[in-house]
């Protein structure tokens, strides 16, 4: 009889075993996906923010076409001139406002107003703000956007990114989470006023 169920409970443990290695590689698998052919596009708020890697200027017009983008915010540092003009060139040909606004991977007060000045004028969004990786800049300035605009504690919104960047998230003891739980906020409370419906 015992061996009966050392028997069974073993089985019952292989098979929860062999369950969580499932779920575990589903999730790399879908990250992978996310990161590589998605450019780990993320939705900041619907129709008014979103952020991701940097996107190929063909896929960046079907995000556009898809979610109504009509400016695009590139964080990129300025290493290569001739791809930026040639990104900015195929943008605004097809009516999309591109701004570069090359920025250090901790922003300085500057460069978060003038992210905070685009994504706060309704005539702009929605606003796609992207960096190289997509898991650095670009999600610390939407968690930006976050407490300066939508109003969230610096904590929540640090807390946010963790499950949304499976290698890109922002400890409380390092120089993102850091920055983030020690940015205070520029501007007064308000409610923000997405784009009409």
């Amino acid at each position: 009889l015992n061996a009966l169920v050392d028997s069974r409970l073993h089985r019952y443990v292989r098979r929860i075993a062999l369950c969580i290695a499932l779920a575990v590689l589903a999730g790399v698998g879908y990250s992978v996906y996310w990161a590589r052919f998605e450019h780990g596009f993320t939705t900041i708020t619907a129709r008014q923010l979103y952020q991701s890697a940097r996107v190929p200027p063909e896929k960046l017009f079907e995000i556009a076409d898809r979610y109504g983008v009509r400016t695009v915010i590139d964080l990129r540092t300025a290493e290569d001139v001739t791809a930026t003009e040639a990104e900015r060139q195929a943008l605004e040909d097809n009516r999309l406002a591109y701004i570069h606004l090359p920025t250090a991977q901790e922003p300085d007060q500057q460069t978060v107003r003038r992210v905070m000045e685009i994504v706060g004028n309704s005539a702009n969004r929605p606003v796609l703000v992207y960096c190289h990786l997509g898991s650095g800049r670009a999600v610390l300035l939407t968690s930006i956007f976050r407490i300066e605009i939508v109003n969230w504690d610096s904590e929540t919104a640090r807390r946010t990114v963790e499950p949304l960047h499976w290698c890109g998230h922002f400890p409380p003891d390092q120089p993102e989470g850091r920055y983030l739980l020690s940015f205070v906020r520029n501007r007064p409370r308000t409610t923000f006023v997405g784009p009409e419906e």
